[in-house]
């Protein structure tokens, strides 16, 4: 199951509209938004990650996906939780 449909999925279980943007925080910062200041999440699930790993080369370390996933509790706001950073 993909990390889209555990997530329509959730939002189905809780109720919520199909239209409604959920997004990580950090989905969302890298988007140019902030979270509000005293939001809590919509909805909380477990998604898919990439694992990460370090690789050293001369000039520097980057970190590359491995091709492998690990499942960890994810925190969704919704468009009405955040403003644009200025």
């Amino acid at each position: 199951m993909t990390n889209y449909q555990i997530i329509e999925n959730a939002k189905n279980e809780l109720g919520l509209d199909e239209d409604l943007i959920l997004k990580t925080y950090q989905d969302w910062k890298r988007l140019g938004y902030q979270v509000k200041k005293g939001e809590k999440s919509v909805m909380a699930c477990m998604i898919w990650f990439p694992k990460k790993s370090k690789v050293k080369n001369e000039a520097d370390s980057e970190e590359v996906n491995d091709g492998s996933f690990f499942k960890s509790k994810a925190f969704f706001f919704s468009q009405n939780q955040v403003e644009r950073i200025a």
